[in-house]
């Protein structure tokens, strides 16, 4: 992450960091940030970040990139927005793009297939997959 917040802030960009406090202030105080908000847990950081965001990219990542892919899934698929249901037919899910270079999201997109398969997840939850950084700006507009 070090390395896109690097090159959004050297290109004009703004970025917010939303780091628990459960890293060592070294850590936190290392940031490139434009905004760094501190959180009591991993858990509001999501919260807060599903809030502040119209949108999610996942470039390729470990455990704590699926569970938050994951959470942007539950949250489009149940409908869920600032917290609450959305079912007078208002609610607009927040696409989630895995940038998938090289196949690397390949498994878990099949096992996503599977779930989907076995009639365990109603729709795709919003979910694109896409091979280059420049789909990515074509799925967005």
């Amino acid at each position: 992450m070090g390395v896109v917040s690097t090159a959004t802030l050297e290109n004009g960009g703004s970025v917010v960091g939303i780091i628990p406090n459960l890293f060592s202030d070294d850590i936190i105080n290392s940031q490139r940030v434009t905004e760094l908000v501190r959180v009591a847990s991993m858990a509001e950081r999501k919260e807060r970040i599903l809030a502040m965001s119209d949108a999610f990219i996942a470039l390729p990542g470990g455990i704590g990139t699926i569970d938050e892919i994951s959470e942007v899934m539950v949250m489009n698929q149940l409908q869920i927005s600032d917290g609450k249901r959305v079912l007078d037919g208002s609610f607009k899910s927040k696409p989630m793009i895995l940038l998938n270079i090289n196949g690397y999201y390949k498994p878990f997109l099949e096992q996503l297939r599977s779930i989907k398969d076995e009639g365990l997840m109603r729709s795709d939850a919003g979910l694109i997959a896409v091979d280059s950084v420049e789909k990515i700006f074509i799925k967005l507009n």
